[in-house]
C-alpha cells in the first residue's frame, strides 16, 4: 500500500515542479523594463527680412507770371482770335495754383507801376496794395491794352519788372517772364547804338536775376516774337533787339510770333507749370507689424537703398522704441511720418531715428525717395524644463545635448507627475520664467543650464518596474 501510495503522488510533485523549474531558468532581463527614448529639436532662430519706400505728397505750387504785351496799333490790331483764346487758356491754367499775374504795357516809355494790371489768387493785394482784378478780367484788359503808339519799350519795361522784384516776386514760386510783341524795341530806330544798349539791358535783366535768386529750374523765360523777315500781323521787319537781347537769357524759349495762329500758342508755358514733389521725412520705422513678433534685438540690420545701391546703417544712427526695461514693445498707431506733419500711422514694433528726441533734421532721419531694409531673427528661446512622458528609474536616465552626454541636469523625483509646468525660462535670466510661457505636463529633469535655439536634446531611460 506505502509503495503504491508513493507511486501515485510523485506525478503530482512533478507537476509542481515543472513551473518552479520553468520559474529558476527565467533570465533577469525577461522582467525589466524597456528603454524609451525622447527628442526634442529647438529650431533655429528664423530670419525675417522687410522692405519698404518712403512716400511724398504733390502740393499745388506758387506760380508769379509778368506778362510783357506789345499794345502797339499795328501790332494789337492784328492780334488773332487764336492767340486770345490761347492767352485766355494759359491764364486759366495759371489759376488753378496760388498766382500772381502782372501785366504791363510796353508802349510807355516812363515805366510805372500804375500802367500795370494785375489779379492774384483769392484777390490778395500786392505791388503797392494795388487792387487785383479777376484772371478772366485781366485777360480782357491785356487784349485791350492800346495807347495809339508805334514804339515799344520792352526793354526798359524788362529791366524795370527785374529791379522791382520784391513788389511781386514770391520765395519759391516759379517766375514766368512772357513777352509778347508784334514789332521790335525802340532802340532798334538808333542803328549806331541799338546793339550796346540791347546788351546793356540784358546784363542788367541778368544781373537783377542773380540779385533776387531767380537763376533756378523753376525760372522761365519765353518770347513771342517776330524771327524772321516774313511779313506778318502787317509788319514785315524783324524782332532783331528783342532777338538778340532773349538769345543771352539762359533758359530762354523762343518762338516765332508769325505761327501764332493756333489755339495752343502758349501751351508750351503751361506744360512748365507742375505740382510739387514734397518729400516725406520719418523718424519711426517699421522692423515688424505682427503683434506678438519675437525680435532679438541682437540680430538687427538695417539698410538704406539710395541712388541704385544698398548702404548699412550703424546702429549708431538710430535706437529702437523700447519701454524703460529696453524691451522692443508694440506700439499703437505711431505716426512714423514727421515732415511736412506729423501723420502716417502705423502698429508695429520700430527703429527711432530721433534717438529718443524730437528731431526732424533731414540729415538724421529718412526721407524720400529712400526704401529701407530691415532683417532681424527671432528671439532666442531658451528650455529648462524636460518633460518624460512616464516615470523613469532615476539610475537609467541618460541625457545627450547634441549627441554629447551630459551630467548637468536633475530629475525632479519629488515632483512626481506634474501637471502644467511652464518649460521655458527668460534667456538672459534663467532664474525667471520667459514672456511667453510654454505649459508641458509629466516628469521633470531640470537643466542646469537652459539648452535654446539649434540644440538637440535626447534622453533615455527605463521605467520603473512594478509587478
Amino acid at each position: 500500500m506505502k509503495h503504491g501510495t508513493a507511486y501515485h503522488i510523485f506525478p503530482h510533485l512533478m507537476l509542481l515542479l515543472v513551473p518552479l523549474i520553468f520559474l529558476s531558468t527565467c533570465g533577469k532581463s525577461e522582467f525589466s523594463p524597456s528603454t524609451a527614448t525622447q527628442n526634442d529639436y529647438v529650431p533655429g532662430e528664423k530670419e525675417y527680412s522687410t522692405s519698404t519706400c518712403s512716400n511724398f505728397s504733390l502740393r499745388k505750387p506758387l506760380v508769379d507770371v509778368v506778362l510783357l504785351w506789345s499794345d502797339t496799333n499795328h501790332s494789337n490790331s492784328y492780334v488773332s482770335s487764336y492767340l486770345k483764346y490761347s492767352l485766355t487758356d494759359l491764364l486759366n491754367d495759371v489759376a488753378n495754383y496760388d498766382y500772381r499775374v502782372v501785366a504791363v504795357p510796353m508802349t510807355s516809355a516812363s515805366t510805372s507801376w500804375s500802367n500795370a494790371v494785375i489779379a492774384s489768387y483769392n484777390g490778395d493785394k500786392f505791388l503797392n496794395n494795388k487792387t487785383p482784378k479777376s484772371i478772366n478780367a485781366l485777360a480782357n484788359e491785356v487784349m485791350a491794352f492800346n495807347s495809339g503808339g508805334y514804339k515799344e519799350y520792352g526793354l526798359k519795361w524788362l529791366q524795370f519788372v527785374a529791379n522791382h522784384t520784391s513788389d511781386w516776386h514770391r520765395s519759391n514760386a516759379y517766375t514766368i517772364y512772357i513777352l509778347v510783341s508784334f514789332t521790335d524795341d525802340e532802340v532798334q530806330d538808333r542803328k549806331n547804338t541799338a546793339g550796346m544798349e540791347v546788351q546793356t539791358a540784358a546784363t542788367n535783366f541778368k544781373t537783377q536775376l542773380n540779385n533776387s535768386q531767380l537763376y533756378t529750374a523753376q525760372t522761365f523765360f519765353f518770347s513771342f516774337i517776330k524771327t524772321s523777315n516774313n511779313s506778318c500781323w502787317n509788319y514785315s521787319g524783324k524782332a532783331t533787339a528783342y532777338e538778340d537781347f532773349s538769345n543771352q537769357i539762359p533758359g530762354k524759349i523762343m518762338t516765332d510770333i508769325c505761327s501764332a495762329n493756333r489755339a495752343d500758342f502758349f501751351y508750351e508755358i503751361s506744360k512748365t507749370i507742375t505740382d510739387i514733389v514734397v518729400p516725406h521725412r520719418y523718424r519711426y520705422w517699421p522692423i515688424s507689424t505682427t503683434y506678438g513678433a519675437s525680435i532679438n534685438k541682437d540680430s538687427i540690420e538695417v539698410y538704406i537703398h539710395a541712388d541704385g545701391g544698398r548702404t548699412f546703417v550703424p546702429p549708431t544712427r538710430y535706437t529702437l522704441k523700447t519701454n524703460y526695461n529696453g524691451d522692443i514693445v508694440y506700439q499703437q498707431d505711431l505716426n512714423t511720418r514727421c515732415y511736412p506733419s506729423e501723420g502716417e500711422p502705423l502698429s508695429g514694433y520700430f527703429i527711432d531715428f530721433g534717438k529718443g528726441t524730437n528731431t526732424c533734421d533731414v540729415n538724421q532721419t529718412i526721407s524720400y525717395p529712400n526704401c529701407i531694409t530691415v532683417k532681424y531673427t527671432d528671439r532666442p528661446v531658451c528650455y529648462k524644463f524636460f518633460p518624460l512622458a512616464s516615470e523613469p528609474s532615476a539610475s537609467t536616465i541618460k541625457v545627450f545635448k547634441n549627441g554629447i552626454q551630459t551630467g548637468k541636469y536633475t530629475y525632479r523625483q519629488e515632483w512626481g507627475f506634474k501637471l502644467d509646468q511652464n518649460v521655458r525660462v527668460d534667456c538672459d535670466n534663467p532664474t525667471q520664467p520667459a514672456d511667453v510661457a510654454e505649459y508641458k505636463s509629466g516628469y521633470f529633469i531640470e537643466f542646469d543650464e537652459p539648452y535654446t535655439s539649434g540644440d538637440n536634446i535626447k534622453v533615455t531611460y527605463q521605467g520603473t518596474a512594478k509587478l
